[in-house]
């Protein structure tokens, strides 16, 4: 068995190869054009169509308010066929992802890794055809 102490520094030392090869991993396609609901009621149907434009860096949300960003992307032709992955920073501590109206999965923010998972990036396709949207 090991210790706290030794489990620690093998977690640091994962953190670090993880921060070091993240850029290797991924390799960004395009940054989406989203726009943003925000609401502090429990919704529990589809959400208003979103009005308000939103980008990176642009502050959002409040005490108990959540907020809803809709984003489209078209596959084109240099990224038919791939894998394509979600690497959303909403600022939120989990974000549910909807892809064409469904659950798909959850993303976790790298601030919570250590307590909720690695799920900064989520696969939303297995390679498509290109106009797919």
């Amino acid at each position: 068995m090991i210790s706290d102490h030794e489990f620690k520094k093998i977690t640091d030392k994962m953190l670090q190869m993880e921060a070091t090869y993240t850029d290797l991993i991924f390799k960004e396609v395009e940054s989406l054009d989203c726009s943003l609901f925000e609401t502090t009621d429990n919704l529990y149907s589809a959400i208003p169509e979103c009005s308000t434009r939103i980008k990176k860096g642009d502050s959002w949300g409040g005490n108990k308010v959540t907020g809803w960003f809709k984003c489209s992307y078209t596959v084109t032709p240099s990224t038919q066929g791939q894998k394509l992955y979600l690497c959303a920073d909403t600022g939120a501590l989990e974000t549910l992802v909807f892809v064409n109206g469904k659950p798909h999965g959850v993303l976790a923010n790298k601030v919570v890794i250590r307590t909720r998972g690695n799920h900064h990036a989520l696969i939303i396709t297995d390679g498509v055809e290109e106009g797919t949207t």
